[in-house]
């Protein structure tokens, strides 16, 4: 009989693409075709097709061959036509019918070629039956005249001989069980399937899936058709036959005595890493077990054997499995004689290593409030548990809810209190690893608030004031805390707040400013929309003080670290008190100074924050009091070792005076740069210039605009330095060239004792005040009589009371306002002095009221004697009586002297008898002649150099003549012969202007004769005569500016040889520049002074040559080279400014002589040795492109190579993208760089010089240039903001991207006019030229806010913000199939009910509840679960009675008007349900259970597919008066369940129980629970009477046990 068709079979046989076909022709199109690649294999070929893999006729060919083993002759092998398949096709065919003797009927090639499937396998059939049924049997005529037997029932009948006890008829229905199959195969190889006789007809599968594989494994017959297709009932008998037609073929096998064995103990499903040990049995003695477990990568997992004692067949198997996935177990037992072993398949099984269940990763500290989900993995079976203890000790049950995902539970936990709470996660009643959990809550709001803007008093009218806000929490950011700041009025106003963000701080800074006063301010600081802090704030009026504090002390501080500040009174006299408060006490030092101000410090011992007040009169100043932060101590600074120099504060400074001073903090420890403040009396900043020398040394430059006092205050780390703030004055600018002097008094002619005046005009010269004073050539002070013309001039008179020279000196006094006169305190001449600047000296000849003319002296034209040698001197007077002359020697005393009267006067003569100057003082009326008193120096020619001559300073007049003359007797012996007079000496040129030199001229030969020198040039020449005494006289001059000179030596009249003498004087500069370059001009006195003794080669000589005025008269300047015997010109350039200039480098090796001529006139000369070498330190590089580049533009810099010697050239360029760049030679040991950079960033640029490998790095490589794009504001977008509506309260998050232009700062903002918090903009952390900006909307909805974006302070777009409401709970989503979009949704009754929906368009929801209320109006137990997708959740709840439930959810407390039905549908007979017969006692005791005990049929599987099974469901009148619990047992052999209700009372009180099946009412129980059953003399357990039931009873029978 067929058996019936099983699900699984039918889904095997069908096969993936359906088509109209009957199923016995898929099977049989299936084996045919496993028929054929079962023989097309030996050939290396396959089909997949029979219909159409034929059709070329070269597979049809291949099998030909394999079937007969003969060649079927010449074929087309490459197949492009339809005639060469044609061929093939016949070719084959032809073949089966003459060569094998095969009838081939109503078939020929087109049938094959044009893909007639029926025709086909009508063909492959034929094969079958000659080749595999019919071939190798013996046709015998039978003897008693019966027709001869077909293959069908030859084989029939082979098989009834096999299988004698079995009834086989056909080759169909006998096969669909596999018993008949079984039975063949052990007919064939006996002992390989003993038990087939108790196999079950209705394990037809899995019989014939044994049977199929041992015939395969032991008689190597081929599957030639499935399992499931040999058991489909519509299984043909062609493809039975096909398959069972090779059992003849095969040979018999002799099969050892099979072993089972039977695993005990062992489960599905193991954990990983828990050691398992499982039974094992075998079935025949004489054997033991061969085990090998094996995981999912085939690796072998250890194990351990154990007999079992006292039993010979059973053992103990130990193992432990390591990695998770399944795990096969492969079982077989060996022959303790033979040694061999068998597999036992039927003993293998299959188990599932699963993973230990673990607790994600979870948030480890919250805020109280905060709901903290939990997800445990891998808890694949057992219950997962949940146990939190607050810090208080008190126990928190969770509810787990489990995951669509396998092994997936959750919970989610709202943390209460602060402290440390303990997670414990139990799974199978065991903690799992790492349990307990900790969870720390936190404060709801750790804000740290302070600032003066919350200061109770100080705050005044218009002052802009701050609160900042800090985050205590360090695992969050400030900036994403939505914090809010509200200044509220009394009328309910509030006033305008801006924000800023300070990233490195991590701090908010909120302002605003009060524009009333007085008036009383509530600062409202908000988190989330919750009030976290309220401050009250009295607004004063405007200070009408002027006094200030400023510094670092009030801005900030460190920790032991000295807060100093500053307080100017600015003219104000007032009662002065500080106050500081913070965490520490510090008492405040004062220093007084007497400009005004005064210092004060104080030094805080803890971080924190501290409030300085400052108050005049008992009131704040402005700005007071002080909110600053002091924080904890950076390791090594040290803020004292700071030093400040180049600031004088005694000294009084000029506006519009550059005042340079530099701060120096390489001993500070910390590489900081300094802060520096400049502020005026209002404590407004003034600008300032600064840079940094080298690292650590920083140079600032002040230039005054204002006459007032500035301070200037240091700080490092925002500590003071010692020292500061420093304090300087400033005065007006004064302009003394613009003072005026003139008058009689000081232009002449003055004469002793007449009165004189002279004017000082000082109306165009600036502010200041004037001092004068007059002294004569003896130091006597002369009185004046100053008058002020009040118009800025005065007038000075005064009477000199003898004849000489007297001197006018001017002085600096401090600037003022106004002019004044001073009187002068200088000794000796007339001092003036104005703004405190000394005026240089005038000189005032005072002549005397007498005339002196007449009287003269001879003879001290020479004024150079001998000592101990007589001196005679003549003075020629017309009055002796009057005239009186006085010799003063060195040493003070009066000479005597021989004086004799003359016709015409007296003669003097004296010897001086010591060295040194001589003083003659003649007088006529005790008033000096003129040039009186004369000076007489007195030397000793034993003593070199003691004539002092050296020290003569001569000084040219103006417009007096530059032709200088020195005059000279020489007492020689004999007629002057100007012929042997010589003169030598370096005065003889070339000669440096400016640079003393001497000429000798020797007169030893020459006679007695006079001797003159002139000198003659651009300029007058100061000459000077030193008589060596041997006849040899020392001619010194200097000569003043650079030029041609001539020297002119006279001897009694006549030039001597080679007068006149051309002399070149070059300039003071010639000799300053060096040939090797400018960077040594500075150095150098002469031209070659500074070249060095040797050079490397191809350097460069770039002398810079000043030739002054001189004219050239000749071949001009000349710079020639001596090397190698030769003689070589160096071109020389006439630069724009007359200098003259050569780039010329020296390239060959050796020596070489550098020789500058004028006009062939040798200059000077220098040597260099040129060597070979490299010397990398003198390559220099330069230039705008090794900082900075503009990407897409190119960039330039430039390397000097000069000095550097032999080598070449290279540079590398690393960044963010490729650089194509380009070196190009100037030809002047200068190279252009020039590189065009793709992409902004950092570029590294390393440039080295040298030979091959030996190349180093140029000073200052590697290079670090930063790139970048233009500024171009049009390249600023803002991603993000693109949604048409933003919700109130709601953070919106955008980016403003400034990829494509230069970075520079970015801001966003909104007017104020729409009360709106300031956006926070911070920098990204992973793009830094993403700047993300957070904004929170508040005020009124259904408004547009603008938001302007500024890029670098410019304007560069604006968005509008729409707003809509915070939340609308309108817009909830029921997700419901599209398909029944209007029908309500629906369930089966006694299963869940689910309802998911979708709030992601409801806005800010912060709470989602539900409430579901079923068919009799009460509310049932639901519960909200969220689903994988954020945003979407389902409502579950159970069903009990058939009917219509509402759903009703609230968001944030608020009902959505909508109720969502749900339609619970009957399921099931609820005469199907029988119920214990026993029946309790009406009255329960409490907390005591009872239980009621309800059994119903199992639905087939079959019907299970139709639709969900009922179960039982049981309502409570008063839900929260009982503790159900529902309990399930199979029993009746698996064909019914028993539902156990096990009920506690556990409120007292009548209640009702509502049983319902599929949900229909099958039950209706009340009771009334009582305190105590003891006293009645009852038992614990009772039976309770049933007193409603509205249905029939079904017969009743107690449960299995």
């Amino acid at each position: 009989m067929a058996q019936p068709k099983r699900h699984d079979q039918e889904e095997e046989v069908v096969p993936a693409i359906r088509h109209e076909d009957a199923e016995w022709k898929i099977i049989q199109q299936n084996t045919f075709t496993r028929w054929v690649n079962n023989h097309l294999q030996k050939a290396g070929e396959s089909i997949g097709s029979l219909e159409t893999e034929f059709s070329d006729g070269l597979k049809l060919i291949a099998l030909a061959q394999v079937l007969s083993h003969k060649t079927v002759g010449k074929f087309n092998k490459k197949v492009a036509f339809r005639s060469q398949k044609l061929e093939n096709v016949s070719l084959a065919l032809n073949f089966f019918q003459n060569e094998e003797n095969i009838k081939i009927i109503n078939i020929d090639s087109t049938h094959i070629v044009d893909h007639n499937k029926k025709l086909i396998l009508g063909l492959v059939w034929t094969l079958i039956l000659h080749y595999s049924i019919s071939m190798g049997w013996i046709q015998e005529k039978r003897e008693d005249g019966q027709q001869e037997e077909t293959p069908k029932q030859k084989l029939l009948n082979w098989i009834r001989n096999r299988l004698p006890g079995l009834p086989i008829s056909n080759f169909t229905s006998d096969w669909n069980d596999g018993v008949a199959l079984g039975a063949l195969v052990n007919s064939m190889a006996p002992g390989a399937l003993e038990d087939w006789e108790n196999w079950s007809p209705n394990e037809a599968l899995e019989n014939t899936e044994k049977a199929m594989k041992s015939a395969q494994d032991l008689l190597k017959v081929a599957p030639l058709i499935a399992p499931a297709e040999m058991i489909h009932p519509e299984i043909d008998e062609m493809s039975v036959m096909t398959y069972l037609s090779q059992f003849p073929a095969t040979k018999p096998v002799i099969v050892k005595p099979k072993v089972n064995a039977t695993v005990s103990n062992l489960e599905k499903t193991l954990i990983i890493n828990e050691p398992k040990e499982f039974d094992l049995k075998l079935s025949r003695d004489g054997y033991k077990p061969k085990i090998a477990i094996r995981d999912a990568d085939g690796h072998e997992i250890h194990l351990t054997v154990k007999k079992v004692e006292d039993k010979d067949d059973a053992y103990k198997v130990k193992f432990t499995p390591t990695k998770v996935g399944p795990i096969q177990l492969e079982i077989g037992a060996t022959d303790i004689h033979t040694f061999e072993t068998q597999a036992i398949p039927e003993a293998c099984t299959t188990c599932q290593v699963v993973p230990i269940a673990r607790l994600l990763e979870y948030q480890k500290t919250a805020k109280v409030g905060e709901s903290i989900k939990f997800t445990v993995v891998d808890a694949i079976e057992g219950p997962v548990e949940a146990i939190i203890v607050d810090p208080n000790g008190k126990e928190h049950r969770m509810a787990i809810l489990e995951s669509s995902q396998p092994g997936e539970h959750s919970f989610e936990y709202t943390i209460p209190v602060i402290g440390l709470h303990s997670v414990n996660v139990f799974h199978r009643k065991l903690p799992i690893t790492g349990s307990p959990f900790p969870l720390r809550g936190k404060p709801k709001n750790a804000f740290k608030i302070w600032g003066r803007g919350i200061a109770p008093d100080g705050v005044r009218k218009n002052d802009v004031v701050g609160v900042h806000v800090e985050s205590m929490d360090p695992d969050e950011s400030i900036s994403n805390a939505n914090v809010s700041l509200e200044v509220a009025k009394k009328d309910g106003k509030h006033l305008p707040i801006s924000v800023g963000y300070d990233e490195e701080a991590q701090t908010l800074h909120f302002e605003y400013e009060p524009k009333e006063a007085p008036e009383e301010l509530e600062v409202i600081v908000k988190v989330a929309g919750d009030v976290v802090e309220s401050h009250k704030v009295h607004v004063a009026p405007k200070s009408t003080s002027k006094i200030r504090a400023f510094g670092p002390g009030l801005e900030g501080g460190i920790v032991n670290e000295p807060c100093v500040f500053d307080v100017e009174m600015n003219g104000e006299s007032a009662d002065l008190s500080f106050a500081v408060e913070g965490p520490s006490k510090a008492e405040i030092g004062c220093n007084e100074r007497p400009d005004g101000s005064a210092v004060l410090s104080y030094t805080p011992t803890a971080p924190g924050v501290y409030k300085v007040g400052v108050l005049a009169n008992g009131e704040h100043i402005q700005d007071s009091p002080f909110v600053l932060r002091v924080t904890e101590a950076v390791p090594g600074l040290k803020p004292s070792a700071t030093r400040v120099t180049g600031i004088d504060e005694n000294k009084v400074y000029s506006v519009g005076e550059k005042i340079p001073f530099r701060v120096d903090t390489r001993l500070c420890g910390v590489d900081l740069v300094p802060k520096v403040e400049i502020l005026d009396p209002t404590l407004n900043k003034i600008s300032y210039g600064a840079r940094e020398i080298t690292p650590g040394i920083f140079e600032y430059t002040l230039i005054p605009e204002h006459a007032q006092k500035h301070k200037i205050d240091v700080s490092v780390g925002g500590v003071s330095v010692p020292g500061a703030p420093f304090s300087i004055k400033v005065k007006e600018a004064t302009d003394a060239s613009k003072l005026r002097i003139y008058g009689p008094g000081v232009e002449g002619p003055v004469y002793s004792k007449e009165p004189t005046r002279f004017t000082i005009d000082a109306t165009q010269a600036g502010p200041g005040a004037v001092e004068v004073a007059l002294a004569d050539d003896h130091g006597e002070k002369v009185d004046l009589d100053v008058l002020d013309n009040q118009d800025g001039s005065f007038t000075v008179k005064y009477t000199a009371q003898r004849p000489g020279a007297y001197q006018v000196e001017f002085q600096i006094i401090l600037a003022c306002r106004r002019r004044n006169f001073r009187p002068g305190m200088c000794p000796g001449g007339l001092n003036v002095v104005f703004a405190g600047e000394e005026i240089s000296p005038i000189a005032i000849n005072v002549k005397p009221n007498v005339d002196v003319s007449g009287i003269r002296v001879d003879g001290l034209e020479n004024a150079i004697v001998t000592v101990n040698v007589e001196k005679e001197i003549h003075v020629f007077t017309t009055d002796g009586e009057n005239t009186r002359i006085v010799i003063t020697s060195p040493s003070g005393r009066v000479v005597e002297a021989i004086i004799e009267s003359t016709p015409t006067g007296f003669r003097v003569r004296f010897t001086p008898s010591e060295v040194g100057n001589y003083t003659i003082d003649v007088t006529y009326q005790d008033i000096p002649i003129e040039k009186s008193p004369f000076t007489l120096l007195s030397v000793d020619p034993s003593q070199p150099g003691s004539s002092g001559a050296e020290d003569v300073d001569f000084k040219q007049d103006p417009g007096e003549s530059t032709l200088a003359e020195a005059e000279y007797v020489v007492c020689g012996s004999g007629p002057p012969r100007a012929d042997l007079v010589t003169v030598s000496g370096p005065g003889l040129g070339p000669l440096v202007a400016q640079r003393s030199t001497f000429v000798l001229i020797d007169t030893t030969n020459a006679g007695f004769g006079d001797i003159d020198v002139y000198v003659d040039g651009p300029t007058r020449t100061p000459l000077h005569c030193v008589d060596n005494q041997d006849g040899i006289l020392k001619m010194c001059f200097t000569p003043k500016q650079p030029g041609l000179y001539y020297l002119r030596v006279m001897f009694d009249n006549e030039h001597v040889p080679g007068s006149p003498m051309q002399i070149v004087a070059v300039a003071a500069l010639l000799g300053s520049p060096s040939l090797l370059g400018a960077d040594q001009r500075s150095k150098t006195e002469s031209p070659y002074s500074s070249i060095s003794k040797s050079i490397l080669i191809g350097s460069r000589l770039r002398p810079v040559i000043n030739v002054g005025k001189l004219e050239p008269k000749g071949k001009g300047l000349q710079l020639l080279d001596y090397h190698n015997g030769k003689l070589y010109n160096i071109p020389l350039r006439i630069n724009p400014d007359g200098t003259y200039s050569t780039d010329t480098p020296l390239m060959d090796v050796g020596e070489h002589k550098l020789q500058l001529l004028f006009d062939e006139i040798p200059v000077e000369e220098a040597t260099v040795e040129v060597k070979k070498g490299t010397d990398v330190s003198k390559c220099r590089a330069f230039g705008p492109g090794l900082e900075s580049a503009v990407v897409g533009e190119k960039a330039q810099f430039e390397l000097d190579l000069d000095g550097a010697g032999e080598g070449a050239l290279s540079m590398e360029m690393r960044g963010p993208a490729k650089a194509e760049s380009r070196i190009q030679d100037k030809g002047n040991g200068k190279c252009s760089v020039e590189y065009v950079a793709k992409a902004p960033g950092e570029y590294e640029m390393t440039i080295k010089f040298g030979k091959d490998e030996k190349k180093e790095h140029v000073k200052g490589s590697p290079f670090k240039a930063r790139v970048d794009y233009k500024k171009d504001p049009t390249q600023v977008t803002v991603i993000g903001l693109d949604e048409p509506a933003y919700r109130l309260k709601q953070p919106i998050n955008f980016i403003i991207d400034t990829t494509k232009t230069k970075d520079l700062p970015v801001t966003a903002k909104i007017a104020n006019e729409y009360g709106q918090h300031q956006p926070i903009v911070t920098r990204s952390t992973t793009n830094p030229r993403h700047y993300n900006v957070r904004f929170m909307p508040t005020g009124s909805q259904h408004t547009s806010i603008p938001v302007t974006i500024f890029y670098d302070g410019e304007k560069v777009g604006e968005k509008a913000i729409k707003v809509i409401p915070e939340m609308e709970p309108q817009l909830i989503k029921i997700l419901h199939d599209k398909k029944k979009e209007n029908q309500p949704i629906t369930t089966f009754a006694s299963h869940e009910g689910h309802v998911p929906f979708d709030v992601r368009e409801c806005g800010n929801v912060k709470k989602i509840e539900a409430r579901v209320f079923g068919p009799d109006g009460k509310e049932r137990v639901s519960h909200v679960r969220s689903t994988e997708s954020a945003g979407v959740y389902d409502v579950h709840f159970p069903t009990d009675m058939a009917g219509e439930y509402s759903v009703v959810f609230y968001l944030n407390g608020e009902e959505v008007a909508m109720k969502v039905p749900v339609i619970a549908e009957k399921i099931g007979k609820k005469e199907d349900v029988r119920k214990d017969d026993l029946f309790m006692h009406p009255e329960v005791a409490e907390n005591q259970p009872t239980t009621l005990t309800y059994n119903h049929p199992i639905e087939t599987k079959k019907k299970q597919q139709q639709k969900p099974h009922a179960s039982i469901r049981v309502l409570a009148a008063r839900p929260d008066a009982v503790r159900l619990e529902h309990i399930q047992e199979i029993i009746d052999n698996g064909h019914r369940v028993a539902d156990r209700i096990v009920f506690t009372p556990t409120k007292l009180g009548a209640n009702m129980l509502d049983v319902f099946y599929g949900g229909e009412q099958v039950d209706h129980v009340e009771y009334e629970v009582i305190k105590c059953f003891r006293k009645m003399g009852l038992p614990d357990s009772f039976l309770m009477k049933k007193l409603v039931s509205d249905t029939p009873a079904p017969p009743y029978f107690m449960p299995a046990s």
